[in-house]
């Protein structure tokens, strides 16, 4: 057998399994868009609990004065980031749940 007609005939056997399966891979898509999204939401929830926990965590420090500029670089890091990363994934997260259609198609186009 040529190499021409193994890859044609296993070509045949990937097409008539796809034809099978076809169906079901658009809902199985647009579920995973819509629990992406979901854990979106969650994570950002939880980086707004750690936004949230800074100030407690500032008044609790009893930094000396000569020490307020470090301390407070520190912690506005640890307020920035929870903060940047919370919004990018609550952006992401209502994209996906309120257009899961959309972001299906883009997870099957990144598979071709």
């Amino acid at each position: 057998m040529e190499i021409e007609e193994v890859m044609s005939t296993k070509l045949i056997e990937l097409i008539e399994k796809f034809e099978t399966v076809a169906p079901n891979i658009w809902d199985i898509m647009v579920r995973q868009v819509v629990v992406e999204g979901a854990i979106n939401l969650v994570v950002t929830i939880v980086c707004l609990l750690l936004l949230l926990a800074v100030k407690p965590l500032w008044k609790l420090a009893e930094v000396p004065e000569r020490d307020m500029v470090p301390a407070a670089i520190v912690l506005g890091f640890f307020a920035v980031i929870p903060a940047a990363f919370g919004l990018a994934n609550l952006l992401r997260g209502l994209a996906r749940l309120l257009n899961p259609e959309y972001h299906a198609i883009k997870l099957l186009m990144d598979l071709v």
